[in-house]
């Protein structure tokens, strides 16, 4: 789906720096709505990770800050297209100012077919980044909506599940969350599948004073069931020609939550049991995978020293699965070098990895495109600015390899491009920029992790991604 009758009449701008015949041409809509930004207290600067009395900041830059969004890639759906329709998921947590965090509230938006944006949900006094939503369609085309929570452990916030009235409607019933009916799903990622609605999840677990992050699999018409005991972090496909959901996901070495490394890949073609890439079944509902287990692991990471971002994943017409990540020499995201690869995985599981591009920060951007057989990757360069996003870089796979497509630079900063599921060339991002004001501390002596929560000035707005 293109979306030329859009309007490019808004604010769309070309900028080809290819020259090459035949290019591709990113075109961008700029919404003018305005989605969610979070920049984190000093307390949540990342420093060299000494103890609060004496660590030091690295770089200064707060976490989350940038064109944030709806947070994470870890959120998919974020768009999708079907029946001629288009619905994508955002929120806005401006309402009550940008400086006092305890008055904010978080609104989750639904817009259908770049109409206007319909209140979803609100959550008064919160200001929880993790807390937004994914959209999918079924068959019949009713719309679903799943608000994601950070677990009941964070002040016992529910998340929520609406489902729409009837097919392709934009008015939404809760059917899940609240006090009375608590939903726990982080990170979530929907699929419709060909055998049925399957939701992949984070919970977040405490034992004692140590908080496990674990993988869970809420199939429809089933009890919610644990997939992996020690995981987090995941990126999930469903291939409609084989009926196959793959995810493939990290864990944190030593329970650290800025450590984060290997690839894991599993899949299934019921919902119920697992396969790994060696298409042995490793895990099934009440067997669940050991953390960093042996029989899911794919990249070893781990034994290089580095510390892996997952960006997206998919199949191509050959059969292999490919997943596209960050590889970092530092958990710290603006620290040493990073650089965008892929992992390709062929059908009799064997693994291989490339390098596309360096990249600015751990949490820059990166997704596959596709038109028909032909795949593509849009992703952050290095703009210079130390926040996570980028310009665009679109890239085509040819003769195994990624080649520069074209380049798109407009001096604003884009983040958390993903992929519009049901339009292969087509995609959602957050676009935005963002001044913080440096540390300062009246008190000589006190901590670079103590004082007032930083004044920033911060717009960020949703953007609609076509190549054309």
């Amino acid at each position: 789906m293109k979306f030329k009758s859009l309007a490019i009449s808004k604010l769309a701008i070309f900028f080809l720096l290819s020259t090459q015949a035949g290019a591709k041409t990113v075109v961008v809509e700029d919404t003018g709505l305005t989605s969610s930004f979070f920049c984190l207290n000093k307390a949540h600067r990342y420093s060299d990770g000494s103890s609060s009395g004496s660590a030091q900041l690295l770089n200064g830059i707060p976490k989350y800050c940038g064109a944030t969004g709806t947070y994470t890639h870890k959120h998919i759906p974020a768009a999708v297209s079907q029946d001629g329709h288009r619905y994508e998921v955002f929120s806005d947590n401006t309402q009550n100012g940008n400086i006092f965090y305890e008055d904010k509230a978080l609104r989750i938006y639904l817009v259908k077919d770049s109409g206007p944006k319909v209140l979803i949900h609100t959550e008064e006094k919160w200001h929880d980044a993790h807390m937004n939503a994914v959209v999918d369609i079924d068959e019949e085309g009713y719309v679903s909506i799943h608000v994601s929570s950070r677990g009941l452990l964070h002040n016992l916030r529910s998340g929520y599940v609406y489902k729409s009235i009837a097919p392709h409607s934009v008015v939404m019933k809760r059917i899940e969350g609240g006090e009375s009916n608590p939903q726990n799903e982080s990170y979530p990622q929907l699929h419709h599948t060909g055998f049925g609605k399957v939701v992949l999840f984070t919970r977040y677990e405490k034992t004692g004073s140590i908080t496990n992050r674990t993988i869970w699999v809420n199939k429809e018409g089933s009890e919610p069931y644990k997939l992996v005991e020690g995981g987090h972090y995941q990126v999930s496909w469903y291939d409609k020609s084989t009926s196959t959901l793959y995810t493939a996901y990290n864990y944190h070495p030593n329970g650290l939550l800025d450590n984060r490394a290997n690839v894991f890949v599993l899949k299934t073609t019921d919902g119920l049991t697992w396969k790994n890439v060696k298409n042995q079944q490793v895990a099934s509902v009440g067997s669940p995978l050991p953390t960093r287990s042996v029989n899911s692991l794919v990249y070893d990471s781990e034994f290089r020293g580095l510390t892996i971002y997952l960006k997206d994943i998919i199949t191509d017409c050959d059969g292999s699965l490919r997943v596209l990540m960050t590889e970092s020499v530092s958990f710290n995201p603006t620290k040493g070098a990073r650089q965008l690869s892929e992992l390709k995985i062929s059908p009799n599981g064997n693994a291989t990895i490339q390098t596309l591009h360096m990249t600015n920060h751990n949490y820059s951007a990166g997704a596959y495109l596709y038109e028909g057989c032909q795949l593509y990757t849009l992703s952050n360069g290095d703009n210079g600015e130390p926040y996570f996003g980028g310009d665009l870089i679109l890239k085509k796979l040819v003769g195994g390899s990624y080649k520069l497509e074209m380049e798109y630079k407009d001096g604003k900063n884009y983040s958390y491009v993903r992929r519009v599921r049901g339009a292969g060339m087509s995609a959602v991002a957050s676009q935005g920029s963002i001044e913080i004001e440096p540390y300062e501390s009246n008190n000589p002596n006190s901590s670079p992790l103590e004082g007032n929560r930083i004044i920033d000035s911060t717009t960020s707005t949703q953007v609609r991604i076509s190549v054309e």
